[in-house]
């Protein structure tokens, strides 16, 4: 296609007219930016500026209306040039027009499928970061469980070392009890096997009667040897005081 400097049609070759589906006859004088898209004109402008300035070939994609109104996506490659008219040099563009429409179609459906893609991965990737985080919790709560059961499994065998213990004590003193019969001796083993269950400071029996406790027996510092006491409804017998 032939433009003058105004951007009108001065001829187009066949292949030109069969692209627009227009006959020759009304394409010349007719400006060339009609049959632009409308939405497309501004680049359309654009790239016409810089045909007019440019000493290389200009390259633009603009959307156009055939004659029938069905739109395609032409591809437009313009220089400057001269030719003779009337034995005068008069500049004119020299304009190739391509219908790209099915390599643009294909780009906007490989740019519609790395869309998609993209918002696949995206969407795998935050499945993937929300399942890892829920695997983290998971564990963080596993071994916080297992931290706490090895806690319980340590204090119940401390207990049970220490029930052990009390019980190998209390044999030994049931032990050391039945070996004799004489009450001094029991008392006095008494207040040392005591010792080995509580550490004591001072221990002592006391024999409670008439209201007055009378000591049978002691471990440490003692002073004095019985105390009156009012316990009305104390029954007689023996106390054991450790402190």
């Amino acid at each position: 296609i032939t433009l003058d400097l105004a951007g009108k049609i001065i001829r187009t070759n066949a292949t030109a007219t069969q692209i627009l589906a227009r006959d020759a006859a009304l394409l010349s004088g007719r400006p060339f930016v009609l049959l632009v898209e409308h939405d497309d004109r501004p680049r359309f402008h654009f790239f016409w500026r810089e045909v007019m300035i440019a000493t290389i070939p200009v390259m633009a994609e603009v959307r156009m209306r055939r004659m029938n109104g069905t739109w395609f996506w032409a591809r437009l490659h313009a220089s400057m040039t001269h030719e003779e008219a009337d034995g005068k040099p008069v500049h004119v563009c020299r304009l190739v027009l391509a219908d790209i429409t099915e390599r643009r179609q294909a780009e906007e459906m490989i740019q519609g499928l790395n869309q998609e893609l993209e918002r696949r991965v995206k969407a795998r990737t935050d499945e993937l970061n929300a399942a890892h985080a829920n695997l983290r919790r998971e564990i963080i709560a596993r071994e916080e469980a297992e931290a706490e059961l090895r806690d319980h499994e340590q204090a119940l065998e401390r207990r049970v070392a220490e029930r052990t213990h009390d019980l190998a004590m209390l044999l030994a003193i049931s032990r050391d009890v039945s070996s004799t019969l004489q009450l001094e001796q029991l008392l006095g083993i008494v207040l040392d096997q005591l010792r080995l269950i509580v550490d004591y400071t001072g221990c002592a029996i006391y024999l409670l009667e008439s209201d007055i406790l009378t000591v049978l027996d002691y471990r440490g510092v003692f002073n004095g040897t019985h105390v009156e006491v009012d316990w009305p409804e104390c029954p007689t017998g023996a106390a054991l005081v450790a402190t």
